[in-house]
């Protein structure tokens, strides 16, 4: 019994560590997106919300700089809000462990107190 649920346990471990989304906190709220890069990195503007992996180093971060990523500030955890100026591929972004590349939707921006009419 006991290395059945061990097992179970374990199982569900595994399957959350292979999970297709990321979840994230705000002000405004707790948000879902998917864990994934798209095509359509530039679609409806330039900035962005820039999900990675783990903490980027000071080199990585210079590095993405020169090739046209402007860091604007950190959402933790592992978040960057950055504006960028050069058109970049998913396989670019992949080499810098970023896992998501996301627009900054209006309701990110919203305050959950306004949201709920609190005010």
């Amino acid at each position: 019994m006991k290395k059945i649920i061990l097992l179970s346990i374990t199982y569900l471990f595994i399957i959350s560590g292979f999970s297709q989304q990321i979840e994230f906190k705000l002000k405004s709220g707790d948000f879902t997106i998917l864990n994934k890069l798209t095509t359509d990195i530039f679609d409806n503007g330039e900035y962005r919300m820039l999900f990675f992996e783990e903490m980027p180093t000071t080199n990585q971060k210079l590095q993405l700089e020169r090739i046209g990523v402007e860091f604007l500030y950190y959402l933790p955890p592992n978040i960057f809000v950055v504006y960028l100026s050069n058109n970049l591929s998913t396989s670019t972004l992949e080499k810098y462990n970023i896992i998501s590349c996301n627009s900054l939707l209006p309701d990110y921006k919203i305050d959950y107190k306004l949201k709920k009419k609190e005010f």
